[in-house]
């Protein structure tokens, strides 16, 4: 066991005792007794040693994985425009998109304007708008093969399953949630025309790519398994 100071930010154990009791018991006792067991210790400690949030990053989205991507986008590229990337400036670029999840605006381009009280400076420095989107309309993550019409049929996000195959495989290896967990949907807001988006126009994302996910509720909510429909 490592001392306390090594652990990563996302696991915090909380003081059981000082939660918030409701009127059920069996409920108080699920509560109290809710909490997330790393797999791999030792791995997630030297991870986040080593590189902190980038670190663990690394542990659900490997180096090797991200060299293997990195030769399926070239793949494409080489192909179509007759250029090459690096695997730093796809790390870059996935980092570009977990950022628009963070800070949000109505359109991609409006993250590299350069009026007054528009754009966004690290966006800018980081990548220019042209590079981003051509990274974007062919960054493929899974072998850049024919794929058979019956597996499309069958199949509406065949173009992603190794990506998901790949990070369910990831996250089940890293903790599991000991407890109460939620079973519920997650939606991947989308406007692509795929055959796997839905609209409902009650939800906050109208469109989008339905998931079901499996998350614990201490601590810090982790995501154990994700399945779509």
């Amino acid at each position: 066991m490592l001392e306390n100071e090594l652990l990563p930010d996302f696991y915090v154990p909380e003081d059981k005792s000082s939660k918030k009791g409701s009127s059920n018991p069996y409920l108080d006792d699920l509560i109290k007794s809710s909490d997330l067991h790393l797999l791999q210790e030792g791995w997630i400690h030297h991870a986040y040693r080593e590189g902190q949030k980038a670190g663990l990053f690394f542990l659900f989205f490997t180096r090797q994985r991200l060299e293997v991507v990195t030769t399926w986008t070239n793949q494409v590229l080489l192909e179509k425009l007759g250029i090459t990337i690096t695997s730093i400036k796809l790390l870059a670029y996935l980092g570009l998109e977990l950022a628009m999840l963070v800070v949000q605006v109505s359109k991609i381009s409006d993250y590299w304007h350069r009026d007054m009280f528009c754009g966004h400076v690290d966006f800018q420095k980081t990548m220019s708008r042209e590079d981003f989107m051509t990274i974007r309309s062919n960054v493929t993550f899974r072998p850049p093969i024919d794929v058979p019409l019956e597996i499309r049929n069958n199949d509406p996000l065949w173009f992603g399953r190794s990506l998901i195959t790949y990070f369910q495989r990831s996250i089940s290896q890293i903790a599991v949630p000991v407890g109460t967990a939620a079973h519920n949907e997650n939606t991947a807001a989308t406007k692509a025309q795929i055959a796997a988006r839905s609209y409902i126009p009650s939800k906050p994302d109208t469109y989008g790519i339905r998931f079901y996910a499996c998350v614990g509720s201490n601590p810090g909510a982790y995501l154990h398994a994700i399945a779509d429909n």
